[in-house]
């Protein structure tokens, strides 16, 4: 059980933050992606699949992606074999069934369909048009069944799998436990005498919740139990997983296969009650530790004692070189180092933002390589954790409706120990005395001013943070919800912005 990890404040950063071992804002994808989103993960971005292919792995993935809908962005042009599953959020992929909004997939209420680069085997929406011929928008990709034997976007094919309707929804997480343990069968070591990456990614939980009636019978005292949407959604989630876990038992495999067990998010708080809880400060979408922190648990047989508890940093993206030493690649950061040098083949030159943290989870070190996290709100650097030490530059609100404006700044940076105060309650616009900020139990000034004298640190930090982006910058610009967007590509382009 890890204690103080970090994934990242949305679903997209989050997933990216895994599976390319980087900062979302150095793989541009910073925001949940939407049907035809102009940033996506890029060719050449590093991906946890390819490593693992290259060293001998069998590679699946299925359920959730949302790392863009080009085709280049797929699974399986990512080292990927084989992916089963969806490309966005779970309501975007129901709106198929609000035909009020849209009518269908493939006849658009409002404007017509966008012409979208075709994947292959996937049949276009009929009566697309080109942007540059009307206003119209992209519809969301149907679940997708792709495959690529060398893991390689020229060597994809796919077969559409139907729309993930309310309806569907129901059920569409006992579908991805069977196209995994179907997999898993087909994998088997005993049959291909290869190792196998399964990244494994149930629908539950996440808005919009329906339930089958298996399930809905399971709310309040119909099941005897005071349950919620919510905890009958995690009670479904649970299930399935244990179908997938049965089979490995099956197979021979589960002592023999670590089992991470996380996600790529804060809890979605917004939608309460069809969303989740967090004992932490505000949720998804902030980079108050509610949205940032996030539960996570491994299992090791043989190697993590059942019952461990990692107490120090450990971030999402540190999974990458980790695993890929354990699988037999490059040892410590040696991973980074070719990534730097630009010698890694099919990579393009850039930076991993992981650590690797093998030591840390053997128990060869009591500490984690990882003293350091960086908050980003979008692309704005909001606050850096050192050690203990949160400092805050630049932080949105604490309701639901200050993710939908742009974080504030402190003109003083502000300055907690987190272990001190984990739930920040001394840290905010609405402190109403200095002295809380240090939020000690005995003698909350003396903390403070103590505190409060360790700010060169938070400022060294993203300065070195920062100034790496001049030698590895962002692969691409991030996708928005606003104008800022169309406001970079105009300046790209060396247009006069009608602002100046």
């Amino acid at each position: 059980l890890f204690i103080h990890y970090y994934a990242e404040s949305s679903c997209t950063a989050g997933r990216t933050a895994f599976i390319t071992g980087m900062t979302p804002y150095r793989a541009g994808m910073l925001l949940p992606q939407l049907p035809g989103a102009v940033s996506y993960l890029r060719p050449g971005t590093p991906c946890l699949a390819k490593f693992l292919l290259d060293l001998g792995y069998n590679t699946g993935q299925f359920g959730k992606n949302h790392l863009g809908d080009h085709p280049d962005s797929l699974p399986t042009a990512h080292g990927f074999q084989e992916f089963w599953g969806y490309l966005y959020h779970l309501d975007a992929m129901q709106q198929v069934s609000f035909p009020d909004i849209n009518k269908t997939p493939t006849e658009q209420g409002v404007v017509p369909p966008m012409k979208m680069v075709p994947i292959p085997g996937i049949p276009e929406p009929p009566g697309a048009i080109d942007p540059k011929d009307g206003l119209c928008m992209a519809s969301p990709r149907p679940v997708l069944w792709m495959k690529s034997s060398d893991g390689t976007a020229k060597n994809q094919t796919g077969t559409d799998e139907g729309p993930l309707t309310l309806e569907r929804s129901k059920t569409v997480d006992e579908e991805i436990a069977a196209k995994t343990i179907d997999w898993l069968d087909r994998v088997d070591p005993k049959k291909t005498n290869k190792p196998f990456f399964c990244y494994y990614n149930p629908a539950r939980m996440h808005i919009t919740t329906v339930l089958s009636k298996k399930y809905e019978d399971m709310l309040g005292v119909k099941g005897g139990k005071d349950w919620g949407i919510n905890e009958v959604g995690m009670k479904q989630m649970d299930d399935c997983i244990g179908t997938v876990l049965k089979k490995l038992e099956d197979m021979g495999e589960l002592d023999n296969t670590i089992v991470v067990f996380t996600t790529d998010n804060g809890a979605e708080t917004i939608t309460f009650p069809d969303g989740g809880v967090t004992p932490f400060k505000a949720g998804k979408l902030s980079t108050w530790e509610g949205g940032m922190r996030a539960p996570c648990v491994i299992r090791w047989p043989g190697t993590i004692k059942p019952g461990t508890v990692f107490t120090e940093i450990f971030a999402s993206y540190d999974w990458l070189p980790t695993f890929v030493e354990i699988a037999g690649g490059p040892k410590g950061n040696e991973l980074n180092d070719q990534l730097m040098a630009g010698k890694y083949p099919g990579i393009v030159k850039t930076k991993l933002n992981s650590i690797n943290q093998l030591a840390y989870l053997t128990g060869k070190s009591k500490e984690s390589a990882r003293d350091t996290f960086f908050y980003y709100q979008g692309h704005v650097p909001s606050a850096v954790r050192y050690k203990n030490w949160k400092f805050y530059y630049a932080m949105a609100g604490e309701t639901p409706a200050s993710s939908f404006a742009p974080p504030s700044p402190f003109a003083w940076t502000q300055v907690q120990n987190i272990k001190r105060d984990p739930f920040e309650q001394n840290v905010g616009q609405d402190v109403k005395s200095f002295f809380n900020l240090g939020g000690a139990l005995a003698a909350p000034s003396t903390a403070y001013v103590y505190d409060w004298n360790l700010l060169p640190i938070g400022q060294l930090l993203w300065e070195k943070e920062l100034m790496s982006y001049k030698d590895f910058p962002p692969l691409q610009l991030a996708a928005s919800y606003n104008l800022d967007q169309i406001m970079d590509q105009i300046k790209q382009q060396g247009q006069r912005n009608p602002g100046q």
